[in-house]
């Protein structure tokens, strides 16, 4: 059975597929590969609701370590539609 993987490309596109074996220099390629970008992100996004609705919270904090040494937070906040948010942060 095929190992499948993950990845993000350099323009931020989500691919899943399965990978070459790996090169005498390091260096791995996909050996076939899809887009799975939207489903990905709403696979993440329904982790989080369900971890929230499981730990009854409306708010979640998280951080990873990233590349360079640096720490990436992610606040991920549930509210009802009729609520107001006055965060110009947000992304609608």
């Amino acid at each position: 059975m095929a190992e499948y993987h993950v990845g993000c490309g350099l323009f931020g596109t989500i691919y899943a597929g399965t990978m070459m074996k790996q090169r005498k220099d390091g260096l791995q390629l996909w050996r076939s590969k899809s887009d799975v970008t939207d489903e990905a992100v709403s696979a993440v996004l329904t982790h989080f609701i369900t971890e929230m609705g499981n730990s009854d919270k409306t708010k979640l904090e998280k951080v990873w370590g990233v590349i360079g040494n640096r720490k990436l937070k992610v606040t991920f906040e549930i509210f009802a539609s009729k609520e107001e948010n006055n965060d110009t942060h947000m992304d609608t």
